[in-house]
């Protein structure tokens, strides 16, 4: 075995070695990450779900628990969602043919806060959550429900006591999490193949690139011991006698011809190696800012997310509170009972607008907003519109002041989307107006665009917050605690004014009011 080979098996060997141990270390630390994700989420779905379930576990409220485990077993990984009673009973089951009677009290009383353990089979987990509440020692009914959640002193602290009424049992499959390691693991070791292969190549070309020099040398050094010092070797000989006869006749000059060759490929080499890192570098820093801009995203969403349940649960704890306490007969005269529904009915109607902006601004950001553009007269749209708020102005007083001339001014957009943002900026404008005041719609044209302001004669807002007002449930923090509407209006309209080729913008003076202008494309 000739020196080239061992040291194109030595090194294919370690290289092979490295690529192996690299593959199996990558695939088991994917497995450990896939399975520690899933196991992360779903002790959030199942604390979640034991948070949310335990008034409705007290009250036996089954249509809630079975709307709470329905809604869990959307997730694409659960395949069975239950809510077991403290006594062991199943109480609600997103399969209808599961059974957690083998559950018992002195099991369920034994597990710690939440248990991750592995089930009969072994594509199947299971995730167990407590459903737990904070009881005073003094009280025997369902007063805690009730009890008010301000500031407790520390003898109210000693007085309260940890209450397990069941748990929640999630059997979570393991086959997407398997079939996207095994689609991983093939991919790993294609990329290991083609990597050992190509390092085999590059090998083998180096190796008989670095040995074959030494050939050479070795077949001129046997030429030199046989004593042929005067021969004259053939020059046209193509084999290695031929090279070394060629090395001997021009050794002087090829010295010198093969140091400029080495120097100039040392200089092509250092400027392909610098065009390479600067390159690298390059793309190093656009990923940079990749990462960066995907976890600005990232938490924009986690954001919205956290606003948009806040919100939601809001008015869904106050129709529960308040229809429990119609359930078990508190509100005792009929005016009482009226309030109850009132509230109970305005927190749906809220529920309703929330869940319609949301939808509504979902759709624009995701680009599928359909818009119908046609010639339309904007002077009918804006009477159309004060006319169907009529009843909101009246309620409050507030005279609309209608300040334009012409009875049709033709603009070429989508009527629909156009009317929902002035419904958006009247009803502001409305709402954000003193009683007994005015509201003043104009409308402007020339000849590239057609500007429409809304003006009231409010309070104002200060100038470094009117960018804010365009944000996502600003008026839920900045505005005020009290008006109704989900705070998505405006986010809504600008998305809507731009989509259709306009912009949106406000002017405001603290004591003055506030004008809202936005501007469509002329009609041409």
């Amino acid at each position: 075995m000739n020196l080239g080979l061992k040291a194109s098996l030595a090194v294919i060997t370690l290289i092979v070695i490295i690529s192996g141990l690299f593959t199996t270390f990558f695939i088991f630390y994917q497995k450990r990450a896939s399975m520690e994700e899933l196991r992360k989420r779903c002790f959030s779905l199942a604390s979640n779900l034991a948070y949310n379930s335990r008034f409705a576990v007290y009250s036996r409220d089954f249509h809630t628990l079975q709307n709470l485990v329905n809604g869990v077993k959307r997730e694409s990984d659960i395949i069975r969602a239950m809510i077991v009673g403290l006594e062991g009973e199943l109480l609600a089951s997103s399969d209808s043919s599961s059974s957690a009677g083998e559950v018992s009290v002195d099991s369920i009383r034994s597990y710690p806060g939440q248990t991750w353990f592995p089930s009969e089979n072994k594509d199947i987990y299971r995730t167990l959550s407590l459903i737990t509440a904070e009881r005073e020692i003094t009280q025997g009914d369902e007063s805690f429900l009730f009890s008010p959640m301000g500031k407790r002193t520390d003898q109210d602290k000693k007085a309260l006591r940890q209450e397990t009424l069941g748990c929640v049992i999630l059997e979570v499959s393991l086959a997407n999490m398997n079939e996207a390691l095994a689609t991983t693991v093939r991919k790993a070791v294609f990329i290991t193949l083609v990597i050992i292969l190509a390092a085999i190549l590059i090998v083998v070309y180096l190796v008989r690139r670095i040995v074959q020099p030494v050939y050479l040398l070795a077949d001129a050094t046997k030429e030199v011991a046989r004593g042929e010092f005067g021969k004259v070797v053939p020059v046209g000989r193509s084999d290695e006698l031929g090279v070394l006869a060629n090395s001997f006749n021009d050794m002087s000059l090829q010295l010198k011809k093969s140091k400029d060759d080495i120097n100039k490929l040392n200089k092509e080499l250092e400027l392909r190696v610098a065009e390479s890192t600067a390159e690298l570098l390059s793309r190093h820093q656009e990923l940079e800012r990749t990462i960066t801009h995907l976890k600005s995203l990232d938490a924009a969403k986690d954001d919205f997310l956290s606003l948009v349940s806040h919100e939601l649960r809001t008015p869904l704890s106050s129709i529960q509170m308040f229809s429990e306490m119609l359930i078990h007969g508190l509100s005792k005269t009929e005016k009482k009972r009226a309030d109850i529904l009132t509230t109970i009915i305005n927190n749906c109607r809220r529920l309703t607008r929330l869940i319609n902006d949301v939808l509504d601004l979902s759709k624009i950001e995701a680009g599928q907003i359909q818009l119908d553009f046609k010639g339309f007269n904007l002077v009918e749209a804006v009477n159309q519109t004060i006319s169907s708020l009529r009843p909101a102005f009246e309620s409050r007083d507030i005279r609309c002041v209608r300040n334009f001339a012409k009875k049709k001014i033709l603009v070429h957009s989508d009527p629909d989307k156009i009317i929902q943002v002035l419904i958006n900026v009247l009803s502001n404008a409305v709402k954000f107006s003193p009683e007994k005041s005015e509201v003043v719609v104009s409308i402007k044209e020339d000849a590239e665009e057609v500007v429409v302001s809304v003006q009231d004669f409010g309070k104002g807002i200060y100038q470094e917050d009117i960018p804010k007002v365009f944000d996502k449930f600003y008026q839920l923090k900045n505005i005020s605690l009290t008006a109704e509407g989900s705070g998505l209006g405006m986010s809504i309209s600008q998305l809507i004014v731009e989509h259709l080729g306009g912009k949106i913008w406000i002017e405001s003076r603290i004591r003055r009011g506030t004008s809202v202008f936005f501007s469509l494309p002329a009609s041409k």
